[in-house]
């Protein structure tokens, strides 16, 4: 995958220059972050008939790959931003560039997403992730006012 060193964690220079990046956005406290276009920044996945049935040893198997490479990123961005900054982005079609095909890549973006946060974050994080922080981010005064 793009930017992974033998260990399978990111390469440490690119890491570390993408990091200060994030430090200085996450610097700023009107700014949130999505979480989406992993796939188009690794190197392309197997093919949907490659990948195996949803559940089956080799999608567990790639699955696992994703994370780990996946986990030292999101991880970077939960600690700068928090949980209350951070909302999913669908990544679609992004997500296809590099996805594996357009009937397995979106299912395994939510999957590796939801992974994450199931791991990561507590129930109340979780629902902000995937809603509420949008609401409120994308709100003209900061307030959720959707959910009335």
């Amino acid at each position: 995958m793009r930017s992974r060193g033998k260990d399978g964690k990111p390469e440490a220079e690119a890491f570390r220059d993408w990091s200060h990046e994030m430090t200085r956005l996450a610097s700023c406290s009107n700014v949130y972050i999505k979480v989406s276009g992993g796939f188009s920044e690794m190197d392309a996945l197997p093919p949907e008939t490659k990948q195996g049935a949803l559940g089956s040893p080799e999608w567990d198997a790639l699955l696992r790959e994703l994370r780990t490479w996946a986990e030292h990123w999101l991880n970077e961005v939960l600690t700068l931003f928090g949980p209350r900054r951070m909302m999913f982005g669908s990544d679609y079609p992004v997500c296809n560039v590099g996805g594996g095909g357009n009937a397995v890549s979106w299912m395994n973006w939510w999957l590796l997403a939801n992974g994450f946060v199931e791991d990561y974050m507590s129930e109340e994080d979780r629902a902000d992730f995937w809603s509420g922080n949008a609401l409120r981010a994308y709100s003209r005064d900061g307030v959720n006012n959707y959910a009335q």
